[in-house]
């Protein structure tokens, strides 16, 4: 059988619409209008992780977390070195 159908909205209320927004530091929810942000880091948060980086505090970061360009990859060599070799048939 297929599922019930959803309820219809109700009309006597008005609906929701987004006026604006504000957008915050990813770290520490410092918004837009009280610091400068760069691509969703303030300047402080920004300066604290490059110093972080600098002192090696940062751990490992897998490349897709990185904020730079990775550099190309050739797909095929690269599936041709985690494939295994294939098996002959006899």
């Amino acid at each position: 059988m297929p599922p019930t159908p959803a309820p219809l909205p109700e009309k006597d209320h008005p609906g929701e619409q987004i006026t604006g927004c504000v957008i915050m530091c990813l770290f520490c929810d410092e918004d837009e209008t009280t610091t400068t942000l760069d691509h969703g880091v303030c300047l402080d948060c920004k300066e604290a992780i490059a110093r972080a980086e600098a002192a090696g505090l940062t751990g490992y970061v897998p490349d897709t977390f990185l904020a730079r360009p990775r550099p190309p990859v050739e797909v095929a060599a690269r599936m041709a070195g985690l494939l295994p070799a294939p098996r002959s048939r006899r």
